[in-house]
């Protein structure tokens, strides 16, 4: 069960853009499709002070970007077990880990939030040590926002692909954004049909919700009416500008008093299959400017909107592909250590 490249650790993602099927290919700003490139897309690292559980030395050789930025434990609540707590999260189940054995943990509220291990000694594990996760690169899925395109106002791209290394099928894969506060009703206050307005909200209802950001306002049976930019907000308001309304694949609407809006980053999703499996390349773009040939593009943040992928056999890939609206203006930008959630059943 906690053997690495099972479960939450069977799929990898990687930039693509190389020369050929599995070359090598560092720079993100080039990872805009064709081939899969064999550098392993990194947006989080942990760090830790003393590598080690009491006296025994262990090394810490992944840790999945859906892993929150912050401070989690690794504790051996015996001399052979370990379990792992990540950052806002709890103890997980133990793993019995022995000398040379590279193991999986997982964090026991968000199954996805996995650390993966090798212990380096005999000696018994004991004690607990914190990880400081934090960000790898701030650029690793797209570039700062220069000054003159936050006030010009851009669209990016971006091309990663997911690669099945479990050693068998893995079922059920699909992928949406990550949201970024708690979703509120509108209850308040409302957009009307066009150019700037506030959005209101109860008393402190957007206190957990980035300071500048991005909202999905839909209707209260779920269907989408609007994305949004503020550029301000206080707890119960957000301030939208004339052109923060009917981002990416929506329209300016006037909203109700029943509507939902969630916090989410500046990003719409595509996926597509490759030409073939499972060394076939992508769809490529001339530059990060251009729109990839046929990707069809939304912003799915429910299980119930999450873009399908279905089953990868051992070996096979599928390409995630962003979309970064930056609006004219724009008096920041968010930066996303992991844009999107890739979850599926385990195998």
């Amino acid at each position: 069960m906690a053997a690495e490249k099972t479960s939450v650790d069977g799929l990898h993602t990687f930039n693509s853009g190389a020369a050929s099927h599995a070359a090598a290919q560092t720079d993100p700003t080039l990872s805009l499709g064709g081939f899969r490139s064999s550098t392993f897309l990194v947006s989080v690292k942990p760090t830790l002070a003393t590598p080690s559980l009491g006296s025994c030395p262990i090394t810490i050789q992944r840790i999945d970007g859906s892993n929150a930025l912050g401070s989690g434990t690794l504790a051996a609540p015996t001399v052979d077990t370990v379990t792992w707590a990540a950052p806002g999260g709890s103890t997980g189940p133990a793993v019995t880990i022995l000398d040379g054995e590279t193991k999986m943990l997982i964090d026991g509220t968000n199954p996805f939030h996995v650390i993966v291990i090798t212990r380096d000694a005999a000696t018994d594990m004991t004690s607990s040590v914190n990880v400081t996760v934090v960000q790898e690169d701030a650029n690793a899925f797209f570039a700062d926002v220069a000054d003159a395109e936050r006030t010009a106002g851009s669209v990016k791209h971006r091309a990663h692909c997911i690669l099945n290394v479990s050693g068998a099928s893995q079922t059920g894969i699909q992928v949406k954004l990550k949201i970024l506060g708690t979703k509120r009703t509108t209850n308040v206050g409302q957009l009307g049909a066009s150019g700037a307005g506030t959005v209101s909200s109860s008393v402190g209802n957007f206190s957990d919700w980035p300071a500048v950001g991005y909202g999905m306002i839909k209707e209260s049976d779920g269907t989408v009416r609007e994305w949004i930019y503020y550029s301000s907000r206080t707890d119960d308001d957000l301030t939208v500008p004339a052109a923060g309304r009917g981002l990416g694949e929506t329209t300016a609407a006037a909203g109700t008093a029943t509507d939902t809006i969630d916090a989410v980053g500046a990003f719409e999703l595509s996926i597509e299959a490759p030409a073939s499996q499972p060394s076939g390349t992508f769809n490529t773009v001339a530059d990060e400017d251009a729109a990839p040939a046929g990707a069809s593009w939304s912003s799915p943040l429910t299980d119930t909107e999450a873009l399908s992928i279905g089953t990868l056999a051992d070996g096979e890939q599928y390409m995630i592909r962003l979309r970064r609206e930056i609006v004219a203006g724009a008096t920041n930008v968010l930066d996303e250590s992991l844009p999107y959630l890739v979850e599926f059943q385990t195998v």
